[in-house]
């Protein structure tokens, strides 16, 4: 379900120019999806993650690299998710 789901999305903004006659996810509209998706973890772990990702915005982003940050986003949520439960049930 994730990969269709992952695939879809890939997909549907892959009509952007990103350079002469290439059509796909450039850099800008990849990191704009990015933050949009990590709005609910903390600034720095989201920081993190877009630097980890290097992306340029004039670049075209291959699917493998796409899905990988998209995945990236799910684990770090759970991840930051639980050490909040963790650190409630703590306090």
């Amino acid at each position: 379900m994730f990969e269709s789901n992952v695939r879809m999305a890939y997909d549907a903004l892959a009509g952007h120019k990103v350079s002469k006659g290439v059509h796909g996810v450039d850099g800008n509209v990849f990191v704009e999806l990015l933050q949009a998706l990590c709005r609910d973890l903390p600034e720095p772990v989201t920081q993190k993650l877009l630097q980890k990702m290097e992306c340029r915005p004039y670049e075209a982003i291959h699917y493998d690299v796409f899905r990988s940050g998209v995945f990236t986003r799910c684990v770090l949520l759970g991840m930051c998710s639980d050490l909040r439960c963790s650190q409630a049930v703590c306090f």
